[in-house]
């Protein structure tokens, strides 16, 4: 073969190859920012359910309140 051939077989292979590490980045970004999303999801969904609780714990307070209201009704 000649030496052009060579070179041209080279450049051909550099630029196949070129062209999946371009795919593989393009996927790899795309994971990353799915992932991304992901984590904002857990934490928007950890803040609802810390928001649930508190108003579960204010409402318990509430009760305990009333409670102990009425046992000093009684007293």
């Amino acid at each position: 073969m000649s030496l052009w051939l060579n070179v041209f077989i080279l450049f051909v292979i550099l630029w196949l190859i070129e062209g999946y590490l371009k795919k593989i980045n393009d996927n790899l970004s795309y994971l990353i920012e799915l992932l991304e999303q992901n984590y904002k999801l857990d934490d928007n969904e950890q803040a609802e359910q810390a928001d649930q609780t508190n108003e579960q714990v204010n409402q318990t307070r509430e009760q305990v309140n009333q409670i102990r209201s009425r046992k000093d009704l009684y007293k």
